[in-house]
This record gives structure tokens, sequence and C-alpha cells, in this order.
């Protein structure tokens, strides 16, 4: 049982991950004319916890309804290479943010240093939305040492 709500979380994010990528075709009008595009919403959760699902009346409605994700995937358990897979599509070794800190300025090899230094705003997925027309943001944590 716990295996599948803690899957639950992780697989949701997958869900709306793929929904993101979905969505980044078609025409793109700027705000204020009809459009047809799809709206999109990502929804990620990390350090998801299993006593967390009861405080959670929408996710224990999708479990009700028998949505479960028995085989969700992370490619990295640190949050940092994560979320730049997320991001930009690519794993770990080809963002170069392999971990969660630092480590050496000249060279980081986590956090937000290192999403940065590695090129990974102009292939991250949001700024990909925004230069279709979308209005992106973010609410919560980015990356560890963002400014």
């Amino acid at each position: 049982m716990k295996r599948r709500l803690l899957s639950a979380g992780l697989g949701l994010t997958l869900v709306f991950g793929l929904a993101a990528v979905v969505g980044l075709g078609g025409s793109v009008p700027r705000a204020g004319a009809a459009t047809t595009r799809p709206n999109i919403v990502l929804i990620l959760m990390d350090d998801f916890s299993v006593e967390l699902l009861r405080t959670m009346p929408q996710a224990r409605k999708l479990q009700a309804r028998s949505a479960s994700f028995d085989n969700a995937f992370v490619v990295d358990s640190s949050c940092c290479p994560s979320r730049s897979s997320l991001l930009t599509g690519l794993p770990p070794h080809l963002t170069g943010v392999l971990n969660n800190t630092i480590h050496d300025p000249q060279r980081p090899t986590g956090g937000w240093a290192a999403f940065r230094r590695y090129g990974n705003l102009k292939r991250s997925v949001n700024v990909s939305l925004d230069a279709r027309g979308y209005t992106t943001g973010f609410i919560g944590k980015y990356l560890n040492g963002y400014e």
C-alpha cells in the first residue's frame, strides 16, 4: 500500500509533465486573442511522504477511482538533478546538474549555479512555452541556490 501511494505523487508529476510537453505545439496568439491551445498545469511534488496523502482530498479522490501509478520512475533521487531533467527533458549527465550543491563555484555540479552555467535555461520547457506566447509562473522551490 505504501509503495502505491508514494508512486501516485511521482506518477502525477509524470502525467502533468507529459501534458506540458504535448501542449508545446499549435498556434499561439498573444494575450487577449481567442485561442484553442491548451492550458497547461505542471504539478511537481517531491519529498512526498505517504503520510501527506491524508491531507490531500483530491489525490484521495483519484485513488478512490483506481488511479494508481505502480510503475512510477524518477531520473534521480535528488531534487535538483530531477527537477533539471524534468525542465529540460535531459538526464543529469547532460544537464550538468549532478547534485543539490555547488561544491566548486568555478565548475558547479549542482543547484541553480550548475543549471545556469551549463546552458539549461535555453533548454527549459518554461522558456520554450514563454517563447510560444504562454504565460508561465512558478510557485515554490525552484532549484537550490536560485537567486
